[in-house]
């Protein structure tokens, strides 16, 4: 390949773009209009023999009434880049995971970025891939434990066996007990939050009470301090308790019994 040929590839890679989800079609596309359209995104011409192909399989939601949802068209994107690496038994292993995990619109988006950012990292656009989609927080590292946790146990294998899927046992039950602790962490947060807020409101000069309390300390206003320092404990002792109330809710085991 010469530098000529890398330099245009690489432009061409810098202006492309997916379409994102609510940027599809919406209005039901026929077969043949479904065609062109996901022609104009993808490496290699889309049939509607292909097309009949993925529904007959079930890799794509078939038409209504001859006409293709926006998430069919979303499926077909996809599926005309991800066929041409891995093996069609694997495409439909990665749907069903897709559809356990996430809606069709969330992934498809994130599928997009990804695609558009691996792109520019393989024409040298950028030193490296852009992590998207992996923000860490200990939110999120909690209940991923808590998830993890809930998983392999027993009552998970029995909900399988009784014949339920896996997007019915992950909300109902896995999650509903992964979901205390991170209750009770958000909850205990507050105090962080309230803490945050004087010192954001002095940096920024913003009006609150973060503000207000380090005026009033220097000025000895006592009765203003005293009134907030009351007024935070409340707030504090108000998201704990709603926290526990939601716990409860959430297990019913920790509720109190005569």
């Amino acid at each position: 390949m010469t530098e000529d040929n890398r330099r245009e590839l690489a432009a061409v890679a810098a202006a492309f773009r997916m379409p994102r989800y609510r940027e599809l079609p919406d209005i039901g596309l026929r077969l043949e209009q479904v065609t062109r359209y996901a022609s104009r995104y993808v490496p290699s011409p889309v049939t509607g023999s292909m097309v009949s192909n993925y529904v007959k399989q079930r890799l794509i939601p078939g038409p209504h009434k001859k006409s293709y949802s926006q998430e069919s068209i979303a499926y077909l994107l996809m599926l005309s880049y991800v066929k041409t690496v891995v093996s069609m038994e694997d495409v439909r292993l990665m749907l069903q995971v897709q559809q356990s995990s996430y809606e069709i619109s969330v992934a498809y988006d994130y599928f997009c970025a990804e695609l558009e950012n691996l792109l520019q990292y393989v024409f040298e656009l950028k030193p490296a891939p852009d992590e998207i989609g992996t923000t860490h927080t200990e939110e999120k590292e909690m209940l991923r434990s808590a998830l993890l946790a809930e998983m392999n146990k027993d009552y998970v294998r029995t909900s399988y066996s009784r014949g339920n899927d896996r997007r019915a046992t992950l909300y109902l039950h896995v999650l509903r007990n992964a979901l205390p602790p991170v209750v009770s962490f958000l909850a205990m947060t507050v105090a962080d939050i309230v803490a945050g807020s004087v010192v954001i409101e002095q940096v920024f000069a913003i009006p609150g009470l973060g503000r207000l309390l380090l005026t009033s300390i220097s000025n000895r206003d006592y009765p203003v301090v005293q009134a907030i320092v009351v007024l935070v404990a409340f707030w504090v002792v108000l998201v704990n308790l709603l926290g526990d109330l939601l716990n409860q809710r959430l297990d019913p085991r920790l509720r109190l019994t005569d």
